[in-house]
């Protein structure tokens, strides 16, 4: 568009050089007038369509601008061919919007671009320029007035003014915005300050009569405007500028209100010097002197008020810099060039050492993610250089070689002199250590909770289960007693087997909840595990060598000494199982005495003094992603059909549940290490001798048996009815009291479940003890200890029997605590259980 407009005008100057015809040459002129303009409006909204989104506002404006003034120059042209020449006329109106519209265009650059501190030193700028221009075309034109009227001397005075106005925004600007030596602009701002010296020539002309010919006039007005286009479409106003030119920028900014100041000084001297200067253009340089300077006291106020306000700032800044806690460096291409005292204190280095070092010269090599420094730091400070926060994690070392993490964030400063990367830097070691202890709390709560979930389905189903399977032995062994028929006796003995099986595995569910009912007696570690070798051997087998090495002066521990029977079983299996082909199994006791900084690592872990069971295999070992497992219930490592996965929860329930805990020392590929600790108890070993009972001794007594569950009374009724008991039976605490009121005979012995509705077995014993001190009771339940235990028939004094039974222990049981009761009179026995 540019070119063929161009070339049209151009070859319109040429032949009007060689055309004689006034017509003619007055129609050339105006084509590529009109051309010309609408060519520059034209240009105007390619750029606007082309800009991008935060530069297309003041393209507009320019666009605007320069159509309105095509329009205008097609006004001229109409009233030419109509020979109809007003001034001021239609036309003159539309020639007069480019001026406002370019200043718009402007000033929105201003206001996006800048602070409004720079916006009101600019806007005083721009004024004091303005007033200067206004007085300068005043000052020619007032002369030359002659007859014409206000109006048009209005107008005539305007077209200069308005778009000198905008040629001042336009020169403001350069040094207000830091613009290099952009084409586009320096274009734009030339054609604009040209137009406006060709309105003041071509009217200064006009006033004074000197206008013969306006073809060369009209010739400059077509090669501003196509200038005006071009620059308006290419103009850029985001470029930084090089130090060389900031410096440049600043002194035209700090000379702009001196130079206007000493204009408006020589303009004063001038107009009062010279002999024959009129006296309008007198007072308009002596007010637009005195304008000028006012404007330039302002600005020079704005300025001293923006100085005091960026020491201000800096003493801030300097404050916060030098007190902040975290380390803060700013950093070029060569290095580090401040730093405040924390980072002095982080890496060990004074400032003077920190300055020219760069941030790999305080790195290893490589970082925790593999990545080498070098690669990993250009990476970041290339994103930051962008104008992307860089916030990350950095592995640093100071001065004296020691390592730490911290996080850093990494951002780009640009300043007059050039741009400078901000890294602050925080030390966060110890918050990454608190974070990995905390982590591994919440894995331990983890954990327990999912043990505890395991222990609460186990103790919930306990009951039914306890009662189910304390049926199935039962009928089994009465099946037994009556069977004649050896293969009936086989599959007898097998439903039993499988029942007790299941039996030893309710116990073990039990047993790792930590919800076994058990005896705790004061014991010797070493006579249990002396007493349960001969057993163990038999376990493990003659290819794996069984060492035991007894501690001396082993302190005395509160077990339940079949529960320890477990224990050793369960540890025995499995290291059987994870060797095959043999090995060694060694056992130890020993005293120690934990403190708090040799503490292992687990949940129940604590100090005190121990005694300390120690269990080693010479197996493979367990990986080590699997340690933290061991213990889950149902975990095993065995193949399917082999293991069930609760021998070690087992014991792990069983050593927590003596208020003890356990730890795994394992080294892969060299064996297994459990160790087993029992809190010493002041008290002496239990010596007594194990209580042997007679299985199935007869007797004659009145037994009131009261068990909510059918299956479970109608069994316990007919084995006591077998051994000769004479047995009353109930299925609540409430038939059962309606009952003894209708009995006859005395009642030698209460047999009752604890836990049933509407009453309990404790209490029912309570209200029929009332009328018979000393009446012997027999509990019995298929509840885990932790529902049973508020009952209180677990406490010392009591007898109880625990679901599921052989009808050995029942008879037993019941034979004991009558036998008890007869040789010591009214009033309750020693606690035992079953």
């Amino acid at each position: 568009m540019f070119v063929p407009a161009l070339v049209l005008v151009v070859a319109v100057i040429v032949a009007e050089r060689f055309i004689h015809a006034k017509p003619l040459l007055q129609f050339l002129d105006n084509v590529h007038w009109t051309v010309s303009y609408a060519a520059a409006a034209v240009l105007g909204w390619l750029g606007t369509r082309w800009a991008a989104p935060e530069d297309r506002t003041p393209r507009r404006w320019f666009a605007i601008g320069m159509t309105a003034y095509a329009i205008g120059q097609v006004l001229w042209d109409i009233q030419v061919f109509k020979n109809w020449n007003p001034f001021p006329g239609p036309s003159d109106a539309f020639y007069l919007l480019l001026g406002p519209c370019c200043a718009l265009g402007l000033v929105h650059v201003l206001r996006t671009r800048t602070a409004i501190a720079a916006q009101r030193t600019a806007a005083l700028d721009v004024g004091g320029l303005a007033v200067s221009a206004i007085a300068v075309v005043l000052a020619l034109y007032l002369p030359l007035q002659g007859n014409s009227s206000v109006l048009q001397m209005t107008v005539l005075v305007a077209y200069p003014v308005v778009l000198l106005t905008a040629a001042c925004a336009g020169i403001v600007l350069v040094p207000t915005l830091r613009l290099r030596r952009e084409r586009g602009w320096v274009l734009f701002l030339m054609a604009l300050v040209a137009d406006g010296a060709l309105w003041m020539e071509w009217n200064s002309r006009t006033l004074s009569g000197r206008l013969d010919d306006g073809s060369l006039y009209n010739a400059g007005f077509s090669l501003v405007a196509l200038a005006m286009g071009m620059g308006a479409m290419s103009w850029r106003a985001e470029t930084a500028a090089s130090p060389r030119w900031e410096r440049r920028y600043e002194g035209m900014l700090r000379l702009l209100p001196l130079l206007l100041v000493l204009g408006a000084s020589a303009a004063v001297l001038i107009a009062f010097t010279f002999p024959g200067v009129p006296t309008a253009v007198e007072n308009v340089t002596a007010w637009t002197a005195a304008i000028v300077i006012t404007i330039s006291l302002v600005r020079q106020s704005i300025l001293l008020h923006e100085r005091d306000r960026m020491l201000e700032a800096e003493s801030l800044f300097r404050t916060l810099f030098a007190s902040a806690q975290d380390a803060i460096l700013l950093m070029n291409a060569s290095g580090f060039v401040d730093c405040n005292a924390s980072a002095e204190k982080l890496y060990g280095a004074s400032r003077a050492e920190l300055m020219g070092k760069g941030p790999l010269d305080f790195s290893p090599q490589v970082q925790p993610d593999g990545r080498p420094s070098v690669e990993s730091a250009r990476e970041k400070i290339e994103g930051a250089m962008r104008g992307e926060n860089q916030f990350f994690s950095w592995l640093h070392q100071r001065r004296d070689g020691v390592q730490f993490h911290a996080e850093v964030s990494l951002d780009c400063v640009t300043l007059p002199s050039g741009k400078l990367l901000q890294a602050v830097v925080r030390d966060v070691t110890e918050r990454r250590e608190s974070e990995a202890t905390r982590h591994q709390l919440e894995e331990r709560l983890r954990h327990a909770a999912r043990l505890e979930a395991v222990g609460r389905l186990a103790g919930g189903v306990a009951h039914d289960f306890n009662n189910i399977l304390t049926v199935i032995m039962g009928t089994t062994e009465l099946a037994l007693l009556r069977a004649k028929e050896a293969p009936l006796q086989k599959d007898l003995g097998e439903i039993r087997r499988s029942a007790q099986r299941a039996a030893a595995l309710t116990a073990q569910l039990l047993a790792f909840s930590r919800k076994q009912v058990i005896a705790p007696v004061p014991s010797d570690l070493n006579s249990l595990i002396a007493g349960a070798l001969v057993m163990l051997r038999r376990l493990i087998g003659e290819d794996v060598e069984l060492v035991f090495e007894p501690g001396d002066a082993v302190g005395t521990v509160l077990v339940d000494p079949t529960q320890i029977e477990q224990v050793l079983v369960n540890l025995a299996v499995n290291a059987r199982d994870v060797m095959p082909a043999g090995g060694r199994l060694s056992i130890s006791t020993s005293m120690v005495d934990i403190g708090s900084e040799d503490c292992p690592a687990g949940p129940d872990a604590r100090p005190g003094r121990f005694v300390r069971l120690q269990v080693i295999d010479t197996g493979p070992g367990i990986p080590t992603d699997l340690a933290d497992q061991v213990f889950e219930p149902f975990f095993t490592t065995k193949e399917f059909g082999r293991g069930t996965g609760l021998g070690l929860s087992t014991v792990y329930g069983i050593v927590r549940q003596s208020d003890g805990f356990i730890d795994l020392v394992n080294a892969p590929g060299q064996g297994a290490c459990f160790r087993l600790h029992f809190p010493e108890v002041a008290l002496a070993p239990h010596a007594a001798p194990p209580h042997v009972r007679e299985a199935l001794r007869p007797g004659n007594e009145h037994i009131l048996l009261v068990e909510d569950e059918a299956i479970v009374r109608d069994l316990a009724r007919r084995v006591l009815v077998d051994l000769g008991y004479k047995v009353t039976i109930a299925a609540s605490g409430a038939e059962a009291l309606a009952m003894v009121v209708e009995l006859k005979v005395p009642i030698d012995l209460l047999l009752t479940d604890v836990i049933m509705p509407s009453m309990s077995g404790r209490e029912l014993y309570e209200r029929l003890s009332f009328d018979r001190p000393g009446l012997p009771v027999v509990y019995m339940s298929g509840y885990t200890d932790n529902i049973i235990a508020p009952h209180g028939v677990l406490d010392p004094g009591t007898h109880y029997l625990q679901k599921p039974f052989t009808l050995a222990a029942l008879a037993s049981m019941v034979r004991e605590v009558l036998d008890l009761g007869a040789e010591r009179g009214p009033g309750t026995t020693e606690h035992r259980s079953a």
